[in-house]
C-alpha cells in the first residue's frame, strides 16, 4: 500500500529523522516513539506500524489506551480516543505519525478521512508543518477515494508552500491518475517532474508502464522502458511482470524471450521474482509461446531459480488451461495432480477451466458430471459456472439429456440464490428449444421472464416458440405467437424474428398424421393430397410479416421455397414465387434462384427450372451468374423430369462457353444420362463421359475434376437397373476395387 503512495518503507526512517533534526536541531522523536516493519502478503508493501513508547522529558503524549489500540491496530478505539483527547492534551509529531500510518491501512472511507482530519489538526491545532511523508499519506488515502482533484490540490500546496514534493509524492499523484484513468494528466505530471528537477524511480515507471500497458499504447510503453535503463534504473519483479504482459497481450515473442532471459540471468544473481511474475512467465510460455514443453522445464526449474517462491492455485490454473488448450490433457493431469499434492485446493477458476475443455471437446454431458461432482464434494456452484454449462446448450452437439441436466442445475442453482443474467436464460433456453423441451421451456418463461426476474425479449420469445415447434406442438406455438403479437406495441418483432421462425417450420419433421387432406384448383392436380400445417403456418407468419411491412430477406425466401420443395406443394410454391416477383425491394440473387430451382425441381416441375434457367443466363447482374450449385440442379431435375434430350445441349452450350465443372456437377450430369433413355444408351454415354472428361483418383494431374465412389456407384447402380450386362460393368467393379478400397 504504501509503496503504491510513493513510499519506500526501508528509506522512509533515515529521511524522517533526517528531515525532523532540521526542523527542531534535536531528535527528540527517537526517544518518543519506535517505528517497525511489518510485511503483509505477496503485492502488499510493508507498513509502518508504532509498537512502543518511551516517556522522558520530551514525551510525546501517548495514552496507554491509544497506544494499546495502534499495536492493536484497531482504527475505530483510536480514532475515538484521539477525538476525545483533541484539543486538551498536545500530541506531538511521532504520535500523530503513527495514527497516520494506522488509518492509511484502511479501506473505508471513515477512515481515510481520519488522514485528512489529522493532517489538518497538524496544521491548525498543533502547529506542526507536516513532512513530505505525511502529505503522501494524505494524497494517497484521496487517491483510494478517487479524489483526483485533491490530490492535486495537495500537491500544489506542497509546491507553494512547502515541503517540495519528492519523488514519493510524484509517484502517488501519478497513481491516482492511473486510479482515475487519467493518462493526459499522467503523461503531463512527468513534465512537471522533470520541470522541478525530481528524478524519477523504478516505482515511476512501474505505474507509467502499467497504465500505458491498460490503454493498449504498447510502443510507447517500449519506449519508457527504454528511457527507464538509460537512466540506470534497475527492473524490479513488477516491471518485470508488467513487461511479460505486454509480451503477452501483443503476441511479442523476441521480446518476451528477451526478458524472460533477462530475468533467468538475475535471477542466478541475486535473489527477484515473486509468485506474480512467476504466474506472469508461465502465462507467456503457455499461451504466447504455446510451447508445454518449454512451460514444463521452467516449471521444473522453479526449485533452483527461485527457491523463494512458492506456486499458488493461479500458476495451476495457468498450466493446466494451457495444457488443455494445446490439446495435453495428460500434462494438465499431472498439474492437477502436483497441485493436490502441494495441498492447494482447487477453485472456482480451476473447476471452470475444466468444465471448458468438456465443452470445447463438445461433451456438455461431461462438463454436468463434473459440475455434479464438484457439487457432490462440498464446492458451492457459483454463476460463472453455471454459466459455462448454459452458454454452451445452444450448441449442436448439445444433446436433450445434457440440455435437461443444465435446466435442473439452473433450477436449483436459482433456488439457491445463484442468478444468471437475462443472456444466459435465454440462451438456456435456446438448448431447449433446439431439443424441443417446451414442458421445460415454459417452466423456465414463467419462473424467470414474464415479469417475474426479467422482461422478456425477442429472443425469448422466439426461443419459446422454436421450442413448441420443435416439440411437434404447432398449435400452442402459433398460440403464443398470437398472443406475442397482440404486445406488438412494446416489443417489436423484426426480420430476424421471422426467418428463425419460418426457417424452422421449414425443416421440421412432423409425423404423417399432422398431415391435413386437400384439393388443388388446378386440374393438373386436381388428386386429393395433403398439405403440412407446417408448411400452411410458415406461410401465415410470413404473410404475418409482409403486412406488418417488415421485409423478408433472402434467407427467409429461400426457406419458405425449401419448405414448398421438400412438401412438394406445387401451389404454395407458385405463390412465394409471385411475391419474390412483386417484392419491389427484393432484388434475388444467385443463392434464391438456386433455391427456386430446386423447390420447382422437388416439385415435379422440370418445364419451371429450364425456364428460369434461361433466365439466369441471359441477366447480365453479378449477383445471378450462375454457379456449380445451379448447374447441378439444372442437371437432376432434366434427369429426374424427363429432359434429358435438354441436358446434353446445355452442357454442350456451357462447355464452349468455358464453365468449368467440378466433380458433382458430372455425378449429377452422368446421372441425368442414364436416366435420359430407358435403353443403354443413355448409360453408354454417361461412360464415355466419364473416360474422357473426368480424371482418375489417383492421377498426378488435376486438370479435371477427380472419379469418385459416388461415380462409379452411380452408373452400376443404373447397369443393374437396365439389365446391362455383367461383362459390360465389370470394368467399373474393377476401378471401384482399385481405386477406393
Amino acid at each position: 500500500m504504501f509503496l503504491k503512495a510513493g513510499i519506500q518503507p526501508n528509506k522512509l526512517r533515515p529521511l524522517y529523522w533526517k528531515q525532523l533534526k532540521n526542523t527542531t536541531n534535536q531528535v527528540p522523536c527517537l526517544y518518543n516513539y519506535r517505528v517497525s516493519l511489518v510485511t503483509l502478503p505477496q503485492r502488499q508493501p510493508p507498513v509502518l506500524t508504532c509498537v512502543r513508547y518511551y516517556s522522558g522529558s520530551n514525551a510525546t503524549f501517548v495514552p496507554d489506551a491509544l497506544s494499546k489500540a495502534i499495536d492493536a491496530n484497531d482504527i475505530i478505539k483510536a480514532k475515538a480516543i484521539y477525538q476525545q483527547l483533541k484539543g486538551k492534551k498536545s500530541f506531538q509529531r511521532g504520535a500523530l505519525a503513527c495514527l497516520i500510518s494506522l488509518a492509511a491501512k484502511g479501506t473505508k472511507p471513515h477512515e481515510f478521512d481520519f488522514v485528512a482530519e489529522i493532517v489538518h489538526d497538524m496544521e491548525t491545532l498543533y502547529n506542526i508543518k507536516p513532512f513530505c511523508y505525511e502529505y503522501n499519506m494524505l494524497m494517497y488515502c484521496l487517491s483510494r477515494q478517487n479524489k483526483p482533484e485533491e490530490v492535486r490540490a495537495v500537491l500544489e500546496k506542497m509546491r507553494k508552500y512547502g515541503p517540495l514534493p519528492n519523488v514519493y509524492s510524484y509517484n502517488t499523484v501519478l497513481g491516482c491518475y492511473k486510479r482515475s484513468e487519467d493518462l493526459p494528466m499522467a503523461l503531463s505530471l512527468l513534465k512537471e517532474m522533470d520541470y522541478d528537477g525530481v528524478p524519477r524511480d523504478t516505482s515511476t515507471y512501474n505505474t507509467l508502464l502499467h497504465f500505458l500497458l491498460s490503454y493498449g499504447l504498447v510502443d510507447t510503453a517500449h519506449q519508457f522502458y527504454k528511457k527507464m535503463l538509460q537512466e540506470n534504473l534497475v527492473p524490479d519483479n513488477f516491471t518485470y511482470s508488467t513487461l511479460l504482459k505486454i509480451a503477452t497481450k501483443t503476441n511479442d515473442v523476441e521480446f518476451g524471450k528477451a526478458i524472460y532471459n533477462k530475468i533467468e540471468r538475475t535471477a542466478k544473481l541475486n535473489k527477484i521474482g515473486d509468485i506474480n511474475m512467476i504466474n506472469d512467465i508461465l502465462l507467456f510460455k503457455g499461451v504466447t509461446l504455446e510451447d508445454l514443453h518449454d512451460m514444463f522445464e521452467f516449471y521444473s526449474s522453479l526449485p533452483v531459480l527461485f527457491p523463494h517462491v512458492s506456486l499458488d492455485i493461479v500458476s495451476f490454473n495457468i498450466m493446466i488451461n494451457a495444457s488443455l488448450m494445446l490439446g495435453e490433457p495428460a500434462r494438465a493431469y499431472r498439474f492437477y495432480k502436483d497441485m493436490s499434492e502441494l495441498g492447494i485446493q482447487p477453485d472456482e477458476i480451476t473447476y471452470g477451466i475444466l468444465m471448458d475443455a468438456e465443452v470445447r471437446l463438445g461433451d456438455l454431458d461431461g462438463a454436468v458430471d463434473l459440475f455434479n461432482d464438484i457439487r457432490s464434494k462440498g464446492f458451492q456452484p457459483t454463476a460463472r459456472l453455471l454459466s459455462i454449462l448454459v452458454n454452451a446448450t445452444p450448441h449442436k452437439n448439445s444433446d436433450k439429456k445434457s440440455i435437461l441436466g443444465v435446466f435442473e442445475a439452473v433450477k436449483k442453482g436459482y433456488a439457491n440464490g445463484i442468478h444468471l443474467d437475462i443472456k444466459a436464460y435465454n440462451s438456456l433456453l435456446s438448448g431447449l428449444a433446439k431439443s424441443g423441451c417446451s414442458q421445460e421451456a415454459h417452466i423456465m418463461f414463467d419462473t424467470f421472464f414474464n415479469g417475474k426476474v426479467f422482461t422478456p425479449d425477442i429472443a425469448t420469445y422466439t426461443n419459446l416458440i422454436l421450442a413448441y415447434i420443435n416439440d411437434h406442438r404447432l398449435q400452442d406455438a402459433l398460440s403464443i405467437y398470437y398472443s406475442f403479437r397482440e404486445n406488438f406495441s412494446s416489443l417489436s418483432p423484426d426480420t430476424a424474428f421471422y426467418t428463425i421462425l419460418i426457417s424452422s417450420l421449414a425443416t421440421v419433421d412432423l409425423p404423417p398424421e399432422y398431415s391435413e387432406p386437400y384439393e388443388e384448383d388446378d386440374d393438373d392436380y386436381n388428386s386429393r393430397r395433403t398439405r403440412s400445417p407446417a408448411l400452411v403456418a410458415a406461410l401465415t407468419l410470413f404473410n404475418d410479416m409482409r403486412q406488418l411491412h417488415i421485409r423478408p430477406n433472402a434467407h427467409c425466401y429461400t426457406s419458405m421455397l425449401y419448405a414448398c420443395g421438400r412438401h412438394k406443394d406445387i401451389y404454395m410454391l407458385e405463390q412465394v414465387h409471385k411475391l419474390i416477383k412483386m417484392d419491389l425491394y427484393f432484388d434475388p440473387d444467385t443463392a434464391v434462384y438456386n433455391a427456386l430451382m430446386d423447390a420447382y425441381n422437388r416439385s415435379g416441375n422440370g418445364e419451371a427450372v429450364l425456364q428460369i434457367w434461361e433466365t439466369l443466363m441471359h441477366a447480365s447482374c453479378s449477383t445471378t451468374m450462375i454457379d456449380a450449385t445451379t448447374i447441378s440442379i439444372l442437371m437432376d431435375s432434366c434427369g429426374h423430369n424427363g429432359l434429358g434430350h435438354r441436358a446434353s445441349a446445355i452442357w454442350k452450350d456451357l462447355q464452349n462457353r468455358g464453365f468449368s465443372f467440378n466433380t458433382n456437377n458430372y455425378n449429377s450430369y452422368i446421372e441425368c444420362l442414364c436416366r435420359s433413355t430407358p435403353s443403354r444408351r443413355g448409360f453408354d454415354k454417361a461412360m464415355r463421359v466419364m473416360r474422357t472428361e473426368m480424371q482418375q483418383p489417383l492421377s498426378k494431374f488435376v486438370d479435371q475434376p477427380r472419379i469418385e465412389m459416388k461415380t462409379i456407384n452411380t452408373l452400376l447402380s443404373f447397369a443393374r437397373k437396365k439389365n446391362i450386362p455383367v461383362k459390360d460393368t465389370q470394368i467399373l467393379e474393377m476401378w471401384r476395387k482399385e481405386w477406393f478400397e
